[in-house]
């Protein structure tokens, strides 16, 4: 929450510059931008998982929610885990996401797939570990755990 705050009065004091004739405050290029500091630009998400099973029995059968953007209706794509028949999908018109599921095995190791639209891919990966082991957990992205391979 500090860092939110220290962010905000940051941005506002450029703003107050800017407007006074002095040079404007640069900005983090590592943040990246909101509808507030970027007005009439698009930030589409890229297509990512948005739940999985935090815990679950290896003889269950299982799945994963995945989130894809969408930026033109009417358009082809597909999504799967590597070495296995990718899952066909058209984007719809008139929305701008849609969601699905992806069975999941649960044998421990990391699973990567693709996520494909029209021609440009996007590269999607989960690690199943036993809840015995320690876990691999290094971080967070976007709101989401992470191991050291991101």
């Amino acid at each position: 929450m500090r860092q939110s705050l220290i962010i905000v009065a940051v941005t506002l004091v450029g703003v107050a510059l800017a407007s006074a004739g002095e040079a404007p405050v640069v900005l983090d290029p590592l943040i990246p931008p909101s509808p507030s500091t970027a007005p009439g630009i698009r930030i589409w998400p890229e297509p990512q998982f948005t739940h999985w099973p935090a815990i679950a029995y290896a003889d269950e059968t299982r799945n994963v929610a995945f989130s894809l953007p969408v930026k033109q209706g009417g358009v082809a794509g597909s999504i799967g885990w590597t070495g296995e028949k990718p899952l066909p999908f058209t984007l719809p018109a008139g929305t701008e996401s849609i969601s699905g599921l992806l069975p999941l095995a649960l044998t421990p190791k990391r699973y990567e797939g693709t996520a494909t639209i029209v021609d440009k891919k996007f590269p999607l990966a989960l690690t199943v570990v036993d809840a015995r082991e320690p876990w691999p957990l290094t971080g967070l992205k976007n709101g989401f755990p992470i191991d050291a391979k991101g």
